[in-house]
């Protein structure tokens, strides 16, 4: 008797030494997030921000299991990320699906050009909306390049067709900017330190049929902050 009470006391404690081990191994895992690494060139990451193991249990469960994920530190927040993403428009679809589905901030960013932060002369040629005959050098004094700052900006892409800001001041009823991102030109719809206030605007515009993103605002270069009509 007294033996087999001792086995069982000893596989007891085995157990309970092992889901130790395992959460503690969990935890420091869970802690210890390394900063996301950079995405390739031409590749698009789709970041997922999930700061709590219960939103991080809740994304994997979200994604296809032949999707390789993980989990590290983008900013302030911790973020799944999910990379190999070569088309934009399939990274953005992907975005806007997990936001629907897991109501979690989602948004894609691609590789920093590192000429794209504190250019000014060279920026000119990327906004195509002054004619070739045009000065250049003016034009970079007027428009004066300068960073976004930290924190989340939503873009939208509009295929050189100025009359798209138009629509977006109807939409949005404010102004519209002109930026640099990933060595092209974007209308700036929203900049905020708000993921949700970004994330409400993105959805927004989507709704419209409006091609936006909603991107690091750090990798965002201001052309102009406001786009005369």
């Amino acid at each position: 008797m007294r033996q087999n009470g001792v086995k069982g006391l000893s596989t007891i404690l085995v157990f309970s030494l092992l889901t130790i081990s395992s959460w503690s191994l969990a935890a420091r895992s869970s802690l210890a997030q390394e900063t996301c690494a950079a995405p390739k060139p031409g590749e698009y990451l789709l970041l997922i921000v999930s700061n709590t193991p219960e939103e991080q249990k809740l994304v994997q469960r979200t994604l296809p299991n032949d999707i390789n994920s993980e989990v590290c530190r983008y900013l302030s927040n911790l973020v799944t990320r999910v990379g190999g993403f070569d088309d934009q428009l399939i990274a953005e679809d992907w975005a806007a699906y997990l936001q629907d589905k897991v109501k979690l901030p989602a948004y894609v960013v691609k590789q920093e050009v590192t000429q794209v932060p504190r250019p000014s002369p060279n920026l000119t040629p990327v906004v195509r909306e002054t004619p070739p005959s045009s000065p250049s050098k003016p034009e970079s004094t007027r428009y004066n390049p300068q960073p976004l700052g930290s924190g989340y900006a939503v873009l939208v892409d509009y295929f050189n067709q100025p009359e798209l800001a138009l629509q977006l001041r109807t939409v949005i009823g404010g102004d519209v900017g002109l930026v640099s991102y990933g060595q092209r030109p974007y209308l700036l719809v929203e900049y905020t330190t708000n993921s949700d206030k970004a994330t409400a605007t993105l959805k927004q515009l989507s709704s419209r049929g409006f091609w936006s993103m909603l991107v690091d605002s750090n990798r965002v270069t201001v052309i102009s902050p406001a786009i005369k009509p």
